[in-house]
């Protein structure tokens, strides 16, 4: 029945009503007798709402992960653009702070900018971006 139900829904952009009609006469036209397992247009609203409310939960999962694509697209360049004395601030800021595993991630960006190497995205991995986005966040709070 939900199957039958919702075809005629996405059809009809969620209206239950136009749903319910265009199921009838297409039933009608054919010769064909409506199915038993349909009760109704309260059948058709029923799953009109279910649909909406799935339909909104999945309309906010992928705004939540683009927002989280931005975010982590934020801190990427952020850890790209650094300076040389900024790194240096940083590291000697955190580095008695953090622990030993993010101390090593920010010796690594640390020693990657004052050798001139040159930094691209394939070299920040997902620790990196943990530990830049806790720092990030620090540095955006005001004092």
């Amino acid at each position: 029945m939900k199957n039958d139900v919702t075809f005629y829904l996405l059809e009809n952009k969620l209206d239950p009503h136009r749903a319910h009609e265009a199921m009838i006469k297409e039933y009608l036209e054919s010769g064909q007798p409506i199915p038993y397992y349909i009760k109704g247009v309260k059948d058709f609203i029923k799953i009109s709402q279910q649909l909406a409310i799935e339909l909104d939960r999945k309309e906010q999962m992928a705004k939540r992960d683009r927002e989280k694509a931005e975010q982590k697209e934020t801190i990427i360049n952020y850890i790209l653009n650094l300076s040389k004395d900024e790194i240096k601030d940083i590291y000697k800021k955190y580095k008695d702070v953090v622990s030993y595993s993010d101390k090593l991630v920010l010796h690594d960006v640390y020693v990657m900018k004052y050798t001139d190497y040159e930094m691209s995205k394939k070299d920040i991995d997902q620790h990196m971006i943990n530990v830049f986005t806790r720092i990030y966040k620090e540095q955006l709070q005001p004092v």
